[in-house]
């Protein structure tokens, strides 16, 4: 007589394995921490919102120390995670400049906004404050002149890689854009709004814009700027950090800003044939129809190629020896590669290749700017960026509301996590639904 040994139905164990692949499931989409390498918290300073639209806008701040950083947007019953702009692969960087976009968002609609700064958790509420934010209700009506864009260099005469740029307009909050490896800054008004948020204000040709570029804490350089040199799309000239600048009436200013090139002992003009963008290879850009600018010959021809998404067109390079163009054909995020064929200035026919990077998060357009005199500067003495102008006065200020919050310890939810983390818990989960359903199908055949 055999002893009848006591069997699992095969129901409970088919209901185990939903539960261990409900739990696979849940452990493959649960939000891991976006933060990938943990830095020294540091106090947010200098905290602005900027770009508001009606369906994004710009949070940025500086640190006094390198620290990665990212945002926690929450409203409409979601809630996001948002790392720096130039962080598009998901790997952060310290840094001290910190530039965040926050998008996909709804119009008219209140956002909380939490920032984190070294690390994936806040025990010390001054680290990561919260804001609320405001987004703009949707308008047909559009800004139809050129963007703002120049150069920007350090105090040593190198790019300010890095650097946050902000213009101010009379009547309207902020803008503001960020500084590539080439020093190249452009900000484009279509995003510009009023102070209320209601409207796309009216600018006259006589209204003044206040430019303030900061690169750390006590580093940054102010200029002013009429809005009808905006209008004739005049580059605005280069700008050195820890100084400021008048470029009112930039038109009338044109005689004693220093030409792109010299003419030579002979009287012509000896320009090397050079791709100024993309200065080197690995040189990035937040926006998908960049700028390419170079040097070359007066009035030669050059055959421009841009693979990864082909696409070719012949330049004649202008009197002064420049030469810009732009892809009508909007590049994917990723590698691309420029080639450049055209004669120097002894005729003989050269190739120049480089490769760039479109990075996934960018939304404004990179501008030609060629090298220029300074226009009488002076030395900046103050580290504050604020810059006082006459009425109307813009002034580089917070908009949204600072919330008090008690001290707790928050963990990054993610938006668009990268995988990560240990298999260990899934596959346990996995081995004893297999398991147990084994065990209801032997019940079945022996009984």
């Amino acid at each position: 007589m055999y002893r009848k040994e006591k069997r699992i139905p095969t129901i409970i164990a088919i209901l185990f394995l939903l539960l261990g692949i409900g739990g696979v499931v849940y452990l493959e989409k649960s939000p891991t921490s976006l933060i990938s390498r943990a830095t020294p918290a540091q106090q947010p300073a200098d905290v602005h919102f900027t770009n508001i639209t009606d369906n994004s806008f710009t949070i940025s701040w500086l640190t006094t120390e390198p620290t990665v950083g990212a945002v926690v947007a929450t409203g409409n019953s979601e809630k996001f995670t948002y790392l720096d702009d130039l962080d598009s692969d998901n790997i952060q960087r310290p840094r001290k400049t910190h530039f965040i976009t926050v998008k996909n968002l709804k119009e008219n609609t209140s956002y909380t906004i939490k920032i984190i700064t070294g690390g994936n958790r806040c025990i010390i509420d001054k680290f990561c404050p919260t804001y609320a934010q405001k987004t703009a209700s949707a308008h047909d009506t559009r800004i139809d002149f050129p963007p703002a864009h120049g150069t920007i260099t350090t105090s040593q005469d190198k790019p300010a890689d890095g650097a946050i740029v902000y213009l101010v307009a009379p009547k309207s909050l902020p803008l503001s854009g960020l500084v590539d490896s080439s020093g190249l800054w452009v900000i484009p008004f279509n995003n510009l709004r009023s102070q209320d948020l209601s409207k796309v204000p009216e600018l006259s040709e006589s209204d003044v814009v206040q430019i303030t570029t900061v690169l750390s804490l006590t580093e940054n350089t102010t200029a002013l700027i009429d809005i009808k040199s905006i209008k004739q799309n005049l580059t605005i000239p280069t700008m050195m950090i820890g100084k400021s600048y008048n470029f009112i009436d930039l038109e009338s200013k044109k005689n004693i800003i220093a030409p792109t090139v010299t003419p030579n002992i002979l009287g012509t003009i000896s320009v090397k044939l050079d791709i100024l963008f993309p200065k080197k290879d690995g040189d990035t850009t937040p926006d998908g129809n960049p700028r390419l600018r170079g040097l070359g010959k007066p009035g030669s021809q050059l055959l421009i190629t841009v693979n990864s998404s082909p696409q070719t067109a012949k330049v004649t390079i202008a009197k002064d020896g420049t030469w810009v163009w732009r892809p009508p054909k909007r590049l994917d995020p990723g590698i691309h590669h420029i080639s450049i064929s055209g004669y120097d200035e002894k005729g003989n026919l050269v190739t120049i290749k480089r490769r760039f990077i479109v990075l996934k998060s960018g939304e404004s357009v990179l501008g030609e700017s060629t090298p220029s005199g300074t226009l009488t500067p002076t030395t900046t003495t103050s580290p504050s960026p604020t810059l006082a102008l006459s009425s109307p006065t813009p002034s580089l200020t917070v908009s949204p509301t600072l919330i008090p919050s008690p001290t707790t310890i928050v963990t990054l939810p993610t938006s668009e996590p990268p995988r990560s983390g240990s298999n260990k818990p899934t596959l346990i989960l996995l081995g004893a639904g297999l398991a147990i359903l084994a065990a209801g199908i032997k019940f079945l055949i022996f009984h």
